[in-house]
């Protein structure tokens, strides 16, 4: 894996929540809409650089640091902390 920082709002960053060791999906957004870029993202650190702007580093593997660094370029990043797999479906005990 290879360790990139990316820097963005807190709001894209889950407000600011973002912690080492916590796992993310990452979405770019653009003129073309939102795309899933990146699931179950390590989160290697995350600090604050101001009131509302935010640092994320991620654990990505090689062949996608590229497309990472580029979308930062291009659009905007937003994390995405995934639920617990199947949290809120029907109980069919009940």
């Amino acid at each position: 894996l290879r360790a990139v920082s990316v820097q963005v709002k807190d709001a894209e960053a889950v407000g600011g929540a973002l912690d080492s060791g916590m796992h993310v999906d990452v979405y770019t957004v653009g003129n073309s809409g939102a795309q899933l870029i990146a699931t179950n993202v390590l989160v290697v650190a995350a600090g604050s650089t101001s009131k509302s702007s935010s640092w994320v580093t991620l654990a990505v593997e090689p062949e996608h640091v590229q497309e990472l660094i580029a979308a930062t370029q291009k659009t905007e990043l937003y994390f995405a902390l995934p639920g617990d797999e199947g949290e809120g479906e029907a109980d069919d005990d009940e």
